[in-house]
């Protein structure tokens, strides 16, 4: 949720929350908070399909246990049969997220405002964390290249959340107004620009969006009771939005 804090004039912004289901395929690969996989039978041959996956695994064939960087992961579907070792799985998923950051690097417009491919895949980590719309994902993308072309504080709840669970689990409940000010690498409400590294996979559309975002001229946005959000170019127009919110949430808390 978007706020003022203290008598600034900077808001902070909705978060929409995503949780993901365990699973464990027939093979022993264990996904986390951020994986769900499915086992099918076709024939004689059991079929994994990842869909997303968290940053550390265990398999019984070859007791993988290493933890890729956060966002070096392409969340997508990845067939395997079991035995296939768990190594194999992780490297295809790795080359996939570096084939597909490297494309959009290299197609990126003039003017974005970040310095290398890696604060692109930061900045898209907030991205895929902010909004599960699709057709969203360019409209919040304008919203902290403009705040940084700005020089304004990105204030992005998501980062608030990674900075006290560091991508171990999920938070929970709603955010504290002194967790908001509390000092991590990640809190985007204290540091000046973008997290030292991603808080998330970030999918090949969030990435596409971060380097290719709409030209607009918003600043803030915030939830507006349909699972998207309501964006505004100014404090006052922001803050009707943010009142409008409230008013649904309390209906939703009352019912």
């Amino acid at each position: 949720m978007i706020n003022t804090l203290g008598d600034t004039q900077d808001a902070y912004f909705d978060e929409v929350n995503h949780f993901y289901d365990h699973g464990t395929d027939g093979a022993g690969l264990t996904s986390g908070l951020l994986g769900t996989q499915i086992g099918n039978n076709r024939g004689n041959q059991d079929i994994g399909i990842i869909f997303d996956v968290e940053v550390t695994y265990r398999d019984s064939s070859d007791d993988y246990t290493d933890s890729p960087a956060e966002g070096s992961l392409a969340p997508d579907s990845y067939a395997f049969i079991p035995g296939d070792p768990v190594a194999s799985i992780i490297d295809r998923m790795t080359e996939s997220q570096a084939r597909i950051l490297a494309d959009a690097w290299a197609n990126r417009p003039d003017g974005i405002p970040l310095a290398s491919a890696e604060e692109a895949l930061i900045l898209a980590s907030i991205i895929e964390k902010e909004t599960a719309v699709p057709g969203e994902r360019r409209q919040v993308a304008s919203v902290f290249v403009n705040r940084l072309n700005l020089g304004m504080r990105l204030q992005t709840d998501p980062t608030v959340i990674y900075g006290i669970t560091e991508g171990q689990g999920v938070l929970g409940r709603g955010l504290r107004r002194s967790e908001l000010r509390r000092e991590t690498p990640w809190n985007t409400y204290v540091i000046p620009a973008l997290p030292p590294t991603p808080i998330a996979n970030p999918g090949k559309a969030s990435i596409e969006a971060a380097l290719n975002p709409d030209e607009s001229e918003y600043i803030f946005f915030v939830a507006d009771g349909t699972g998207g959000h309501a964006f505004a170019t100014n404090l006052d127009d922001h803050n009707s939005n943010v009142a409008r919110w409230r008013i649904i949430e309390a209906r939703n808390a009352a019912n």
